[in-house]
């Protein structure tokens, strides 16, 4: 059994530190799928980084106390814990339909651009009569290299 210390606890929520935990990915998939399998535990990741580990509950279900002795007790393992589809990962029709809806904003806007007469894929915008354009054949003082002499120093 792992010496197991708890961190910080709130109502639903525990951080441990546990030792041997440290650079060992075997040892934290084991506390993962150990204590995943405890009735009313959201969400549990183990970090071999850190050597902790953050377990999301159901204080009505489980006590900190009995997550505790499941991380001490939990074997390492070389097997990865079961993959859960929640709302944070869609199904094949959320994605279809993230997919629909960006086409028909990205169509929307090519649209729009298209009728306003201006470029589809110009990456600046169409000059209007409110800008005024330098002559490309006579450069301004503020395009001249640092380096070059201005026309008002005078040679000594």
């Amino acid at each position: 059994m792992r010496q197991v210390v708890v961190v910080a606890a709130l109502p639903g929520r525990a951080r441990l530190k546990v030792a041997g935990l440290w650079a060992s990915a075997e040892r934290a998939r084991g506390i993962e799928l150990a204590v995943a399998a405890l009735r009313g535990v959201r969400r549990v990741q183990a970090n071999p980084a850190s050597g902790r580990v953050l377990v999301e509950f159901d204080p009505r279900a489980i006590g900190v106390e009995a997550i505790a002795r499941a991380v001490a007790s939990a074997q390492p393992t070389t097997q990865l814990p079961a993959r859960r589809t929640g709302p944070e990962e869609p199904g094949l029709v959320g994605q279809f339909l993230r997919l629909t809806v960006s086409g028909v904003v990205l169509g929307g806007l090519f649209a729009g651009r298209l009728l306003a007469g201006g470029a589809l894929l110009s990456a600046a915008p169409p000059p209007s009569a409110s800008m005024s354009w330098a002559s490309p054949s006579v450069p301004s003082a503020s395009c001249r290299p640092w380096w070059a002499p201005s026309s008002t120093t005078r040679a000594p």
